[in-house]
């Protein structure tokens, strides 16, 4: 059925998977094939599902970020862009964002057009969005530093040490905090940490 798994998601009705080589395989509940998606990628990297729009985005590194519209069960937009890995909506705003070689790119999430770009210090491993504090959160692999950014400005708030090799970083709306692993372990961070170190200077 499909072979290398990689990532995937599911909906109340169907269970998406997608392999390394960027095929992506629907399945119903009880695991049958309904369908399959080829995308044009080397490897793909994550998939982030949108409920509210009904669309689905794919990082196909190290060059493509797709879009697949889950309404009409069909390819959308795609876009070159280098080194993505990770890409996250906005709350409450017509827009996402994406990891670059040394940046954070707020795309359009329809047309994946730039709307702006937050420069950033390279080797992204991944990002997370909290739109309570309107902040993008980055994982900065080689440096070890969770860097918070404002998503309007740009500006960069402050950042934390938290080993090297950081690998991931995520922001839980329910709990308001953030989690993010390194090769020191994992860590619970408060978001308010962020803007009393910006505040310290």
């Amino acid at each position: 059925m499909i072979s290398g798994f990689r990532t995937g998601f599911s909906t109340p009705d169907a269970i998406y998977v997608m392999s390394y080589t960027c095929d992506m395989v629907k399945l119903s509940t009880n695991l049958e094939p309904l369908a399959r998606w080829k995308f044009p990628s080397v490897i793909c990297n994550y998939v982030k599902y949108v409920p509210e729009s009904r669309n689905a985005y794919l990082t196909g590194f190290p060059f493509f970020l797709h879009r697949f519209d889950l309404e009409s069960a069909a390819k959308g937009s795609n876009r070159f862009l280098l080194l993505t890995m990770w890409v996250e909506p906005v709350p409450g705003r017509r827009e996402i964002v994406v990891n670059g070689l040394r940046s954070v790119a707020v795309l359009d999430p329809v047309s994946l057009k730039t709307i702006r770009t937050i420069r950033t210090k390279i080797g992204i491993r991944s990002l997370a969005v909290d739109a309570k504090r309107n902040l993008v959160y980055v994982a900065h692999y080689f440096y070890g530093e969770m860097a918070a950014y404002d998503l309007d400005s740009g500006e960069l708030k402050a950042t934390l040490y938290l080993g090297h090799l950081l690998r991931v970083v995520h922001y839980s709306v329910e709990n308001d905090r953030i989690y993010a692993g390194s090769a020191r372990g994992i860590f619970e961070v408060e978001p308010d940490t962020f803007l009393a170190l910006s505040e310290d200077g």
